[in-house]
This record gives structure tokens, C-alpha cells and sequence, in this order.
């Protein structure tokens, strides 16, 4: 699997993701959208390129929630770890998320280091899954 550099940061509020972009824009290249239809076309486009993607839970029209349903139909869970992003702490809100196929939980405010070194760690992992896959394969 070619290395995967971008991240899609989706939330309805455009300061949490300014704060994340600038988080994490050294290191991956970062793509945006602001509500949950955006995402999922964004995902289409670029899927082979996403090395994960920072997931707001309430968002107007398509939630959080609708999107992972989405993912997980179209197995793109499996190729891509997802981070919710969200201000909830209602744990129903965490487990629902966290059966839905999301990776890790990223809680609002934001501490930016900490997202930058659980992002990294996450996009890693998935990397070296692929990398022994591959082997094996072989």
C-alpha cells in the first residue's frame, strides 16, 4: 500500500478546524469539510490518499454518526482509522462511536500536541498492519 499523507478533518465549526490544521499541516497534507455530505464526497475523491480522518459527532444534515455507517458499508474502516472529534462526554455518545469502527476519541477543547501524537501513533499502526499484509501476501 503507497504511503497515504492526508488527513480529512470534518466538523461544522471552521475553528476547530483551523486549530487542527494547524496541528497537524507539518506533517500531513489536510483536507477539509464542514458537514457530513462533504465529507463522504471528499472521502470518494480522494480515498486512496487519506491516512485518516478527525470526525465531529454533531454536525447539521449527515452527523457523525451517519458518516461511519457510511464507512463501515462501503469498508472504507478498514483502510482508514477514524478519530472522533467531539465536545460530548456522555459515555452511550463514546460506545456508540466506538462500535461504530472509530479508532480513538479526541475531546474538545482540543490539546493540540496531544492530537498531533495519538494521530500520528494511529496512522503508524495502520501503516504497519499494511506493511505485514503485504508480507504475507507475498
Amino acid at each position: 500500500m503507497k504511503e497515504r499523507q492526508t488527513l480529512l478533518i470534518v466538523d461544522d465549526q471552521e475553528l476547530n478546524r483551523v486549530i487542527l490544521r494547524e496541528a497537524l499541516s507539518q506533517t500531513y497534507h489536510i483536507i477539509e469539510a464542514a458537514d457530513g455530505n462533504e465529507a463522504l464526497q471528499m472521502m470518494e475523491a480522494h480515498y486512496t490518499q487519506i491516512a485518516g480522518v478527525l470526525l465531529d459527532v454533531v454536525m447539521p444534515e449527515v452527523d457523525g454518526f451517519e458518516v461511519l455507517r457510511t464507512m463501515k458499508e462501503r469498508n472504507w474502516l478498514r483502510t482508514i482509522p477514524v478519530f472522533l472529534i467531539t465536545a460530548e462526554t456522555d459515555s452511550q455518545v463514546l460506545v456508540q462511536g466506538f462500535e461504530l469502527g472509530v479508532m480513538d476519541v479526541i475531546t474538545k477543547p482540543f490539546c493540540p500536541e496531544l492530537v498531533k501524537k495519538r494521530v500520528d501513533n494511529m496512522v503508524e499502526l495502520y501503516r504497519r498492519r499494511f506493511e505485514l499484509e503485504a508480507l504475507v501476501l507475498e
